[in-house]
């Protein structure tokens, strides 16, 4: 079994190539079909099932019910994490749940680069606006805190 974060489904992926020997691939692909009526033959094809900004919407198209879509993203997260986002600090996922935890280590690198990178400094409003993991990460926040109170967010630190 190979180390470190990659996806484990599919040929080129986003951290290269899948790891499944074409037995398991094919059934892997037999229970997507079967347990979650999914066709796929790579991670790329099942984006938008695991991000939980998309996750709810593309489950419930396929008719499952809402208090499965956890699950069933977790389920994913877990063998396509890098097409997932779980290695990506910038990535907008707030909760990590499904993410295997060899890839706590590529998100912590990956972060301690970005700030580094930073220098210490600020982000502008305008740089934040732009930054599509900003949006997600409260989104996502919100989808499992609830509204955020107009009162906290504008009292000032």
């Amino acid at each position: 079994t190979p180390a470190g974060c990659a996806d484990y489904f599919g040929g080129a992926t986003a951290s290269g190539t899948g790891f499944l020997s074409l037995r398991k691939a094919e059934a892997l692909q037999q229970l997507l079909r079967v347990g979650f009526g999914l066709e796929a033959a790579s991670c790329k094809e099942i984006h938008d099932y695991c991000r939980s900004e998309t996750a709810p919407t593309m489950w419930q198209a396929h008719g499952m019910p809402p208090e499965h879509v956890d699950r069933a993203r977790d389920a994913l997260r877990s063998i396509c994490p890098i097409t997932c986002g779980c290695g990506d600090p910038l990535g907008g996922i707030y909760t990590l749940s499904g993410c295997p935890s060899r890839c706590s280590t590529q998100r912590h690198a990956a972060a301690i680069a970005v700030v580094q990178a930073r220098a210490c400094a600020d982000i502008t409003p305008t740089q934040l606006a732009a930054t599509p993991g900003w949006h997600l990460f409260f989104s996502d926040l919100q989808r499992n805190h609830g509204p955020i109170d107009s009162h906290d967010a504008s009292h000032e630190a």
